[in-house]
């Protein structure tokens, strides 16, 4: 079995360690680095020209600061989301531990809250109830479409029902089916 040949970029990234510090102790003279480079690693010369080299050096020595630089972004960037981590569990724990039952009072109050909020009442067929914006109103579903009429900032029977005939008399509701 042949082994495969190698392209030249492959070998350079491969080997990227060996040749960027062989580059840098050779004052960063491509020439001198093919040189040294020749006697460290023969395979070298089997693989790639000298011209070659030359021109994938720069974009080996490019790729590898762009790369370093994005590396220690990264770095940074980890260390910074751990100090993030460790500060928000410290406030974590510092809140639940100063209002832990504070919380749990809060919590059992509230499910009491809500059902005053969503008293339902029926009037002659129509649920009426109070909105989000504090306004009373009265749904219907008629004819599989939901009607409403407005009762105003306080639930008054007599008012609500002169507006719910109102309502069905616009509608041509007869009286007699509702």
């Amino acid at each position: 079995m042949s082994k495969e040949k190698i392209k030249p970029i492959e070998y350079m990234i491969q080997f990227k360690n060996a040749i960027i510090n062989a580059y840098q102790d050779n004052d960063r003279n491509s020439e001198k680095t093919w040189q040294s480079l020749g006697l460290i690693m023969p395979e070298l010369k089997q693989v790639m020209k000298k011209n070659t080299f030359k021109q994938y050096m720069t974009v080996l020595v490019s790729f590898c600061s762009e790369l370093d630089r994005i590396n220690n972004e990264n770095e940074k960037i980890k260390k910074e989301l751990e100090l993030l981590k460790n500060e928000h569990v410290n406030k974590s724990n510092r809140l639940s531990n100063h209002s832990g039952n504070k919380l749990d009072r809060v919590r059992q109050n509230s499910h009491k809250v809500r059902q005053k909020l969503d008293i339902n009442l029926k009037i002659s067929g129509w649920n009426v109830r109070k909105s989000n914006d504090g306004y009373y109103r009265g749904y219907r579903k008629i004819k599989n479409k939901v009607h409403c009429i407005y009762i105003g900032k306080k639930l008054d029977q007599s008012k609500a029902m002169k507006r719910i005939a109102d309502k069905e008399l616009q509608l041509g509701l007869d009286k007699s089916l509702s």
